[in-house]
């Protein structure tokens, strides 16, 4: 401990002539306290509450705070750094205070040197027995760093003289506001001798601090310093040890009095004070009641008693003076071992940890310091009620940890709880974190399990809000039964505005990782344009994850008329969702505004997405890429990939009205690979309404796929495309609708393309003929039929227009119904499978097949009259026999065989096989076959027989599914054998998953093995399917060492990547599944178109039709192009002249080329052009036709 002997050593000589001559000056008005000030300072009127109760008495106590530095955490405060500004005011020439010189910065960085010496304390001159004092105070000053000293210089001929703190405060915060977030230092040009400051307040947590000072020569004074020192002492909350200047000492006996300077009450208080004692030596006479202390008014005054300290560090926790701190941290926590109540506003400088058994209830506000974080020990709770946590530095605090037992329930038996729980409602705020609630240990994943339950809760501006992972809850009773998570959302917000900090990179607002039932109602989720988001953002990011997104009824109505909806704003991916087990997740009645992808979803089955509207954003984050790979970016409503099993039904699509032209999507599906429907959408002003590409239909059975029924379209570019993927494949069912009941579907008036089929194989689409708008006019490889019946289009879920009420959870009523609705279809489905069968190459594929390919010349009759006769119930193994046979059979004979198997014919397999073989087909008969395979025959009818029962039948099992894997417990066995009731390989690949969750990886494995026999695997099947055995034994390793998706091997990682760009079936969507969501990875759903054709822009009209009108026409070819590229024209009949305009990405002219004549050719020399993507444009009579070229050298 310093003695003040010792600190007098320190003070250099030439102090002595700057105390003399300040000190002379000093009067009886040396410091001076407003009145108000006390009076606003003693109320204790919190910020939440005008009469704090619960445990305030303890956080208000200033004992509480005494840095004593033991064994109580908050008498170890860390060293505090409070921010100060100094102002200096000088006349409009820059005179009349001091100058803007290194000479004034040196002498005031020195004043704060000698201020943080006072605070290092001094030994006092009577000291009070039984007394431990001080080291040091843990407190000091700041004006900023050597060179960038916030030291600032105004100059203004009316105020610089000015008395008045409040006019010298206006000047400073009008040139900078930022400046009220330091106590501000005012320094007039007026001459005198006293200087006044503020007192801290309790209820204006934001009020503005400042000490005035008059000018005073020479910089360099340590007497200025100690009487600024004494100043901020006030802006902590000392009083005088004196009566006198306001702020008196307080000489009652309550918890204020300063016992350790006045002794044992009553004491000696209150002490002399000025101005008798300015010169005198304090410490010359023991017991003279002159003493040294900081707010004693002496020229000596470096004493801080402890108590004192523990004022000043109180202030610093629960007044405005702790806006000024610097970020700091201790690294000893807060410890709450008894049940508390903080009704009151505080900041912390440590970690809080709650220990079990123990509640803690917050209900104003807490601010907490950067790195900082909560923990929610098992069988602990935190209650957050209608309170805020958050932080005032210009970091993020760490957040809340709800630490679990991942061996263990969630339910509270006898008043324990093996796990810790936050709970959240009244308008409690959790803002500024890295992430607001980890419901784990974060590196302890025995620990996951937490609990969060919030209503009317406000998570913003977070890097993160909620993550939850790695946790099963189950019965308690019956532990092999698993039960939905605890953990719900109620009518919360999630937000990031423009106030968020970005030291963090935020991701998402919730992020889920094998949980199951969380649930989400009436909760909003926003996303601002603000620094520090990542490209690819997501609302709620979820991977092997059930979770469920829901509206509130606010109507008294049966049914219900109005709802409290969950909204998603401004996001890449308002939904994202991957999957590697049989989890599913819902959302019904949601709204989704300006996001990228609504709900992005890779690899999910069973899914439900109902009763929601999708106004869909603007896709600027994945142009670059698509338009590398010669695609088209797109904004979707819904994108699903390698799913099956959903419901996605009675949904409305538009565009948001306040994006840009572009390309917008309502439902693209990819990969789907078994029989699903698409039901009862509308669609509005896009450029795609329902795009596919892939394969969408079960192997071997193209009448077992994708349908659409019900869906309406109005004013799209085109309603339903079809188109193949990288591998060229693509194609959904090849039967939409049947003679029993038509699709449904009604068209866009004028579109570019009603229906536009580019897959492997024809689609037979049936149409009501009694309603014009059901007709699909303009189609390409459709075959229309008509039928003069009309779809109902009911309700599945309760909608408008009748149909059923049930919801996702089936009654045990609604489930018999359906079980008899399926077991009624499959036979029916059966017995035209077992005619087909019968039918199919007369009844033996393999024994026609061997005779074909060991026939003999002489056999040509013969074989002819059997082929012809089992037609058209040839396979197309069977018909490729019979197109390789040219040395039996002459072409005549084969086109004869072809023609009379148009079904066949209707696949592209078929045709390209017949021009490439090494004797293809004359052209001239490749024509007709291709003109003959919309004919109909019985094998037709039967497709559609089994198409329609198979629909039936399916439907009713996926609403068996859903009901099971959406009930509130999973009951795996019955999952499997209604997966097994679906049947196929998808269905298997969901079984293989229901044993990967029960840890069952023997018969995980053993299915996974049978499945290339039990298919007939082989070529880029089999392939496939190794790929999806790679991604199980992955999954397999990592749970057998203890491992998770976020803790891979950079060869592991590598084979993910080397996956997801190779496969396209479900493996592919697992391994980039996990490289987004653990690993960063960007990837992206391009269109399979290159130019600005479908581009939608806010004004919604038909752009082809207006064309054809005017008779405007423009193409380019090569494209991409590379010497030169040929634009070919058509204009208007009545004019000749025209120009194309051609730009580059930026919008920089390139250069225009002039046109004339009714139609034309242009060539523009492209060799001089560097490589890229230029956009040209046809203008003519004030009509624009825009397209995009590729320059490629």
């Amino acid at each position: 401990m310093k003695t003040f002997i010792e600190f007098k050593v320190l003070l250099l000589a030439f102090l002595a002539v700057s105390y003399i001559t300040v000190f002379s000056q000093l009067g009886d008005d040396f410091c001076i306290i407003e009145q108000s000030e006390i009076d606003d300072y003693f109320n204790k009127n919190g910020d939440c509450n005008t009469n704090p109760s619960g445990d305030f008495m303890f956080y208000d106590d200033l004992d509480t705070y005494i840095p004593n530095f033991d064994n109580e955490p908050l008498h170890n405060p860390p060293l505090k750094t409070i921010k100060l500004n100094i102002n200096i005011f000088q006349k409009n020439d820059g005179t009349g205070n001091f100058p803007d010189n290194q000479e004034t910065r040196d002498g005031l960085n020195q004043i704060i040197q000698w201020v943080n010496g006072i605070y290092n304390v001094c030994d006092p001159c009577d000291p009070i027995s039984g007394i431990q004092e001080l080291d040091y105070t843990n407190i000091r000053f700041s004006i900023g760093e050597e060179g960038y000293e916030r030291i600032y210089f105004y100059q203004n001929d009316q105020i610089w003289n000015s008395t008045n703190a409040n006019t010298l405060l206006n000047e400073v915060l009008s040139v900078d506001p930022e400046r009220s977030n330091y106590i501000n230092v005012l320094i007039s040009g007026s001459s005198g001798s006293y200087a006044y400051t503020t007192m801290p307040s309790y209820s204006n947590l934001e009020k503005n601090q400042f000490v005035f000072m008059f000018y005073w020569g020479d910089p360099v004074n340590y007497a200025k310093a100690n009487q600024l020192a004494h100043e901020l002492g006030h802006d902590l909350g000392l009083l005088h040890t004196y009566y006198g200047g306001g702020a008196w000492a307080n000489c009652n006996n309550n918890d204020e009095y300063l016992s350790d300077i006045f002794g044992p009450w009553p004491g000696n208080c209150p002490h002399i004070g000025p101005p008798n004692i300015w010169g005198e030596d304090a410490c010359e006479f023991p017991d003279d009641l002159k003493t040294n202390n900081l707010m004693g008014g002496n020229k000596s005054n470096c004493y801080i008693s402890p108590k004192q300290a523990g004022q000043m560090h109180r202030a610093l926790a629960v007044t405005s003076t702790r806006r000024f701190v610097e970020k700091v941290k201790s690294d000893i926590p807060l410890v709450i071992s008894n049940d508390e109540t903080w009704d009151f506003d505080i900041r912390l400088y440590r970690d809080v940890i709650i220990e079990p058994e123990v509640e803690l209830t917050l209900a104003c506000k807490l601010i907490m310091p950067y790195e900082g974080k909560i923990i929610v020990k098992p069988n602990a709770k935190l209650i957050i009620d209608d309170a805020v946590i958050t932080t005032i530095d210009d970091e993020q605090w760490q957040g809340i940890e709800v630490w679990g037992n991942s061996t263990e329930h969630q339910y509270t038996i006898n008043g324990q709880n093996a796990q810790g729980q936050l709970i959240l409602k009244n308008n409690a705020i959790i803002e500024n974190a890295v992430c607001a609630v980890k419901l784990w240990r974060p590196g302890y994943i025995s620990t996951t399990g937490g609990i969060v339950q919030a209503t009317d809760a406000i998570f913003r501006n977070n890097a993160k809000s909620v993550l939850a992972l790695y946790y099963s809850n189950f019965n308690p009773n019956n532990p092999g039964n698993e039960m939905d998570n605890v953990c719900y959302f109620n009518n919360c917000t999630f937000e990031l505005n423009g106030n968020y900090i970005p030291s963090q990179t935020f991701d998402e607002h919730v992020y889920l990782v094998c949980v199951k039932g969380i649930r989400f109602k009436a909760c909003d989720f926003t996303l601002a344009d603000v620094p520090g988001v990542s490209q690819e953002n997501n609302g709620i990011a979820a991977n092997s994850a059930g979770f469920s997104v829901s509206a509130v009824c606010t109507s008294p109505d049966l049914p219900c008329s109005e709802y409290d909806k969950c909204t998603f704003n401004g996001f890449y991916n308002a939904i994202y969702a991957g999957s590697t087990n049989s989890n599913t997740f819902s959302v019904n009645r949601a709204v989704f505004e300006n996001n990228t992808y609504g709900i992005n979803v890779l690899g999910v089955n069973n899914l439900s997405i109902l009763f929601s509207d999708f106004f869909i954003g603007y896709n600027a984050a994945d142009e670059e890429e698509c338009e590398g790979e010669g695609k088209s970016a797109a904004g979707y409503g819904i994108s699903l990939s390698n799913s099956t099993g959903f419901a996605i039904e009675e949904n409305e699509f538009y565009k948001d009205q306040a994006t840009t032209s572009g390309n917008y999507v309502g439902i693209r599906i990819a990969e789907t690979q078994a029989s699903d429907e698409i039901y009862l959408n509308y669609f509005e002003g896009l450029s795609y309404a329902n795009y596919t590409e892939g394969q969408n239909w079960k192997t071997g059975y193209t009448w077992h796929g994708l349908a659409y029924f019900c869906n309406e379209n109005t004013v799209n570019y085109e309603d339903f495309t079809v188109v193949k993927n990288d591998d060229d494949i693509g194609g959904i069912q090849s039967e939409i609708g049947s003679t029993e009941i038509p699709a449904g579907n009604t068209f866009t008036t004028n579109a570019n393309n009603n229906f536009n089929n580019l897959g492997n194989h024809e689609v037979g689409y049936f149409y009501y003929t009694g309603n014009p708008p059901e007709y699909p006019e303009i189609v390409y490889n459709v075959a229309r039929e008509p039928v003069g019946i009309q779809n109902q289009c009911l309700s599945h879920y309760g909608g408008g227009g009748g149909g059923t009420d049930r919801g996702l959870v089936l009654t045990p009523e609604q489930k018999q119904e359906t079980e008899q609705e399926f077991a009624t279809n499959l036979t029916d489905y059966n017995n035209i499978r077992a005619l087909y069968e019968n039918l199919k190459d007369g009844g033996n594929t393999e024994a026609l097949q061997t005779e074909v390919e060991t026939s003999w010349p002489s056999d040509v009759w013969e074989l002819r009259v059997q082929l012809l006769g089992d037609s058209p119930h040839l396979s197309m193994e069977v018909l490729k026999a019979a197109a390789d046979k040219t040395d039996v059979l002459p072409e005549s004979i084969i086109f004869e065989i072809m023609a009379a198997n148009p079904d066949e014919l209707k696949k592209e397999e078929l045709i390209k096989y017949l021009e490439d073989k090494e004797n293809p087909l004359p052209g001239y008969m490749i024509d007709i076959l291709r003109q003959v395979s919309t004919g109909t025959t019985y094998k037709t009818v039967l497709h559609r027989q089994m198409a329609f029962y198979n629909r039936n039948k399916t439907r009713a099992a996926h609403d068996i599914i859903r009901s099971l894997l959406n009930d509130t417990i999973t009951d795996y066995a019955e999952l499997r054998n209604w997966l097994d009731n679906a049947g196929g390989i998808r269905a298997d690949e969901q079984i293989i998953a229901t044993y990967m969750q029960e840890e069952n990886y023997s018969d995980a494995l053993a299915l996974a093995d049978m499945m290339p026999a039990l298919y007939g695997f082989e070529g880029d099947e089999l392939t496939e399917h190794n790929y999806f055995m790679d991604m199980l034994n992955l999954q397999i390793n990592l749970a057998q060492e203890g491992r998770n998706i976020f803790e891979l091997d950079s060869t592991e990682v590598n084979t993910l990547v080397y996956i997801a760009d190779n496969s396209t079936g479900i493996a592919g969507s697992e391994a980039r599944g996990i490289l987004e969501f653990a690993y960063g990875y960007e990837y992206c759903n391009c269109l399979n178109v290159s130019d600005t054709a479908g581009y939608k822009s806010s004004m919604v009209f038909n752009p082809n039709a207006f064309e054809k009108i005017y008779g405007v026409e423009i193409s380019v070819e090569p494209n991409p192009a590379k010497e030169w590229a040929a634009f070919n024209y058509t204009l208007p009949d009545s004019e000749t002249e025209g120009a194309i305009k051609i730009s580059d990405v930026s919008g920089k002219l390139v250069t225009t080329l002039t046109i004339s004549g009714k139609q034309g050719q242009k060539i523009w020399d492209t060799r001089k052009i560097k490589s890229g993507v230029y956009f040209y444009t046809l203008n003519v009579s004030g009509f624009n036709k825009s397209g995009k070229i590729v320059i490629s050298k």
